[in-house]
């Protein structure tokens, strides 16, 4: 194949890039050019732009907020240019139900201009909860992304485009994702700064990190970065959510497909 294998991913707690590579890596026999794209960080998203064309292929990684896209993914996307390049939405959520976050994702590109040729729902460990989904995506998880990047390159090797059928519901759920609660700092908290090197949004002030303001989306990146366990949503709803989701979504979800 002569083009180029776009892996597009915003991911805060690594899951969704885990994936998106491993799908990328089932799909090496296409032999095109790779280009690894992390939009993830808040320099990495300025100014960014991105022209594909017919003959490309983008794989494009995310995790699940509430049900839908991120809302700075789902922004980012209009400054792509798709020329009719596949492409292949690889969704990861926390265990409990990706919702409409596929066929939002596959709306988005068919705005942007790409062909939709597959599309995947995987697991990673909860944001909220590391007894979620905990330490997904797991090598079975990853065996099976792998596995799903090669039927799709084989898929377009037959010269197959057809879009897939995707679970999901238009309208889509209500936007619920922008919640308006900041992770505390305990005492702690060595001032190491983990927390605002790994924030997607730069929203926690790196001289002082206890300060995080309101461009927090409740990744939990810090949360889960924070070598002392320092940055924390106790007495929170987030909190309580996390809770709910330990009691009903513990039973282990396997990842869905579509081709």
């Amino acid at each position: 194949m002569e083009g180029k294998l776009a892996v597009i991913y915003f991911s805060p707690t690594h899951t969704s890039r885990t994936t998106a590579l491993a799908v990328a890596e089932g799909m090496a026999e296409l032999g095109a050019e790779a280009l690894d794209i992390d939009l993830t960080k808040p320099e990495a998203r300025a100014d960014f732009s991105l022209e594909l064309a017919e003959g490309d292929v983008a794989v494009i990684g995310y995790p699940v907020y509430a049900g839908r896209v991120p809302r700075v993914l789902a922004e980012l996307l209009a400054n792509v240019k798709g020329g009719g390049a596949a492409a292949v939405p690889v969704a990861v959520y926390g265990n409990r139900d990706f919702d409409d976050a596929l066929v939002e994702m596959a709306d988005l590109l068919d705005d942007a201009g790409f062909a939709v040729v597959a599309a995947g729902a995987f697991v990673g460990e909860h944001s909220f909860s590391r007894l979620v989904g905990t330490d997904r995506p797991d090598a079975a998880d990853v065996e099976a992304a792998v596995a799903f990047g090669a039927a799709v390159a084989a898929k377009l090797g037959a010269g197959e485009r057809s879009a897939p059928e995707l679970r999901g519901n238009r309208p889509y759920t209500e936007y619920r994702a922008d919640l308006p609660f900041t992770p505390a700092t305990t005492d702690a908290c060595t001032d190491c700064g983990v927390c605002a090197h790994v924030c997607p949004m730069a929203a926690i002030d790196p001289v002082d990190v206890r300060r995080v303001d309101e461009r927090c989306i409740s990744c939990c990146a810090c949360v889960k970065a924070c070598p002392e366990a320092a940055k924390t949503y106790a007495d929170t709803p987030i909190d309580g959510m996390a809770h709910l989701l330990q009691e009903n979504c513990a039973v282990r979800r396997e990842p869905e497909t579509f081709l």
